[in-house]
């Protein structure tokens, strides 16, 4: 390390992505000048990778996502929300009325890929990324005798790594990678690669296009957000093309009615377990949220997989489509789990150990799973090593040990400290630390926690004020 150009710096965040603008963002609207921030990126714009996914899962600039109006990545204050965005850029007033109206009359109003994308656009430029964006990957993250951390970089294109000194470091790596079983695994590495067998967020485009030019059966794996969306691609390719293909819908567990206890209570059926959002509103600030921060590790653990499991929003769309395939014929759902893929032809063959305990054989042209990411932090050589290194620690679902201010607990040094957020948060006091609403809280407690460390100051009620009335003028921070 002591061969590589050193740089000094207040404070680094890495990972570059939806995470550290959030923070990031937050710092500049507390006055944090550019000159004391330094983002570790392998992308250009924060929400690069977020695009990538989005564009991989089959999700257009036109296109829903899981989120409420209020919760904007490229505004603070929430305020004016997507809702208002949208009608007044289209001159229509359907947004509006729909957030009035949901979830009695309608379903959730929320803001599409491309409204997003736009609005951090804007935001990425009024403060100033660009000028504090290192291109590079982190490699080590080490301890200073003193105080403080010492970074390592590999910069694109440079000959060396480059070492930042700084006070104060930030985690935002999001998943560490696609989760993908052993079975599929396995058969992805034979003779038929990854082109029959296929993650939802890795490009898949020519599945879809042998689909929809000569029909033919896939299997589906997943029952989140992510199922649903490619189960709508999948059934709007067949209206369109014309072309017979046959659904089946791999559930692990298949909810028959509602689920939860009384208090938090699930709508379910049709397999699917249905709610809003990843969370309830109630988990990023209220009573969820104050309940999640009295509970020991262990039942806060339970609390957040309990509140926050897989579940998908109910859409009437979604529900009429499925509902068509199932009095069809050309959607069937299967209860069970995969034991083994293996090849037959050009076919794929997946064997399934059935609920009922019985087996089944499944024949289809191309499988797609839907079953996430690899959240586990250890799978980031940079975390493992600062696990290795460090007293820092991994909970039962794979975040860091945080505390309340999202201080990764044993990685000080001295008057020195390292925040994490997004991901590399979960199973911490926040439960859904990796939603838009989730990040900015977490930047927020992460910003007052620098500010009483000198960085930055705290949002007064007349500081936020003037800050939203720069972010109205389009003026930089």
């Amino acid at each position: 390390m002591t061969s590589s150009p050193r740089e000094e710096i207040p404070f680094i965040s890495i990972g570059g992505g939806l995470g550290s603008f959030a923070l990031v963002h937050r710092l500049r609207i507390a006055g944090v000048p550019e000159d004391d921030i330094r983002v570790i990126s392998p992308h250009r714009a924060p929400y690069e990778r977020f695009a990538a996914l989005c564009r991989a899962s089959g999700l257009l600039d036109e296109d829903k996502l899981r989120s409420d109006s209020s919760a904007r990545m490229d505004n603070l204050w929430g305020f004016p929300s997507y809702a208002v965005e949208e009608s007044w850029r289209t001159r229509r007033p359907g947004p509006l009325a729909r957030v009035l109206a949901e979830p009695v009359l309608c379903d959730y109003y929320t803001p599409s890929v491309g409204l997003m994308r736009a609005g951090m656009a804007r935001e990425t430029d009024r403060i100033g990324w660009d000028s504090m964006l290192v291109e590079g990957s982190a490699i080590k993250v080490a301890r200073q005798t003193g105080g403080g951390y010492l970074v390592l970089v590999r910069r694109d294109g440079a000959d060396r790594p480059v070492a930042y000194r700084c006070g104060h470091v930030h985690l935002a790596l999001g998943p560490a990678a696609l989760q993908i079983s052993p079975e599929a695994a396995e058969f992805r590495s034979g003779p038929l690669g990854g082109d029959r067998i296929v993650h939802i967020y890795e490009p898949h485009e020519h599945v879809h296009e042998a689909l929809a030019a000569q029909g033919g059966e896939v299997l589906v794996r997943g029952t989140g957000i992510a199922a649903s969306r490619v189960l709508q691609r999948l059934i709007d390719d067949r209206e369109a093309s014309g072309q017979d293909v046959r659904i089946r819908h791999l559930f692990r567990h298949y909810q028959r009615g509602d689920v939860g206890p009384i208090w938090f209570r699930k709508r379910g059926g049709y397999g699917f377990s249905h709610q809003a959002f990843n969370f309830p509103k109630a988990a990023v600030a209220g009573q969820l949220r104050d309940r999640t921060r009295r509970l020991a590790e262990d039942e806060r653990i339970e609390f957040v997989k309990e509140i926050g499991a897989t579940s998908t929003p109910y859409r009437g769309y979604w529900a009429s489509q499925l509902r068509r395939g199932r009095d069809e014929g050309w959607y069937q759902a299967v209860v069970g789990e995969v034991a083994a893929f293996k090849t037959d032809g050009d076919e794929v063959v997946a064997r399934i150990s059935l609920d009922t305990g019985k087996a089944l054989e499944v024949r289809a042209g191309f499988v797609i799973d839907a079953t996430g990411v690899d959240r586990d932090s250890r799978r980031h050589p940079l975390l493992a090593d600062l696990v290795a290194d460090t007293d820092a620690s991994v909970n039962p679902l794979g975040g860091l040990r945080i505390d309340e201010d999202f201080t990764v607990v044993g990685a000080e040094s001295g008057d020195g400290r390292v925040f994490a957020s997004g991901m590399n948060a979960q199973g911490g006091y926040l439960a859904p630390v990796d939603s838009f609403a989730g990040l900015h809280s977490a930047a927020m407690s992460i910003a007052d926690a620098l500010a009483g460390r000198g960085i930055g100051h705290r949002l007064t009620p007349l500081k936020s004020v003037l800050g939203w009335l720069k972010w109205m003028r389009g003026q930089q921070p």
